[in-house]
Order: C-alpha cells, then structure tokens, then sequence
C-alpha cells in the first residue's frame, strides 16, 4: 500500500526527512549513478536499523525479551512504518538506477554502431597505398569501384547451371 508524502515525512526526523525527500520526484532527476548508489547504501542502512527496532518490539510485545536499552530514539514509536518509507525509498532509487543504466547501455550501443558502419564503409572502398614511379610520368588512378559482395546463394550457381544442362543434353541423346 502506497504511503502519502505527508505521512511519511511525520515519522521521520531531519536528517531522515532531507534523505528521502532527495529520492521523490524533482529532485531524484538531479542526482547522478554514483550519488545515487550512495543514498541507496545509507537507506538500507536505515532500513535494516528499523526493521532491527521493528523485530525486538514484536518479541518485546510477545513475551519472548526484555526491553533493551534504557532509552531508544523519539522516532522509534512506529518502526513498521519508518521501515516501509525507506524500502519505499530504496525502490524508487532502484528503478531511477535502472533507468541510468539502461540509458548508459543505449548510448553505448549506439556507439558500437556507429563504429561497425564506419569499419563497413572502409571495407568497401578499400585505400591502395599511392604507388610510386620512376620519374614524373604519369600517377594510375586508384579505381572508385566498390567492392561487390556476392551472397552465399550465388556461389557456385553458374557451374551448377551448366551442371543441369549438360545432363539435359545427355538425356537426350
């Protein structure tokens, strides 16, 4: 069940609040890969802390432990809840990490691209190195023809053509 943005920055103190206010909307759009795998590591962090809190007030509740400490922090009245706020935190962080990585794997696609079209077009027209001669005569002219690509189909095509004519003509005589 989704959280409001009000009810989730009441359970949180300051430093808390200023954390995942970081991973709403506006501003997570700002953040870049590395700041926002930091945050990620810190909201775990939290996480594990209040699902830690969360744990020992269910087996304090239940009978099964004494109370621990002699004073726990103002913020620990609804652990359950802080814990969901981060984990929903997280999330958010995940997928906008996700989408940078994507965007990364994209442009690098793109560029690989690129340079296999470049490596093709320079297959095609092939440099010849500029041949030299005696004296000033005349240069030839490197050809401007391209290379042409015959497909794996046509290979052998022709000697198979005569293949089929020449047993024709056997048949027939």
């Amino acid at each position: 069940m989704a959280v409001s943005y009000k009810s989730e920055m009441s359970l949180l103190d300051f430093e808390e609040r200023e954390l995942l206010r970081s991973t709403h909307h506006p501003y997570i759009s700002e953040l870049d890969r590395g700041t926002l795998e930091d945050r990620r590591g810190l909201l775990r962090d939290l996480r594990d802390k209040e699902k830690g809190f969360a744990r020992q007030k269910q087996r304090e509740s239940s009978g099964k432990a004494e109370p621990r400490g002699k004073r726990f922090p103002g913020t620990i009245a609804r652990p359950y809840q802080r814990k969901q706020a981060f984990a929903s935190a997280i999330k958010r962080l995940n997928r906008e990490i996700r989408r940078h990585e994507v965007f990364e794997a994209k442009t690098a696609h793109g560029e690989a691209a690129r340079h296999a079209l470049e490596l093709r077009r320079a297959q095609q027209f092939p440099e010849r190195p500029e041949q030299k001669t005696a004296d000033e005569g005349l240069r030839p002219l490197p050809s401007r023809r391209t290379r042409r690509i015959l497909p794996g189909s046509q290979i052998g095509s022709v000697s198979q053509q005569n293949k089929r004519h020449q047993a024709r003509k056997d048949k027939r005589s």
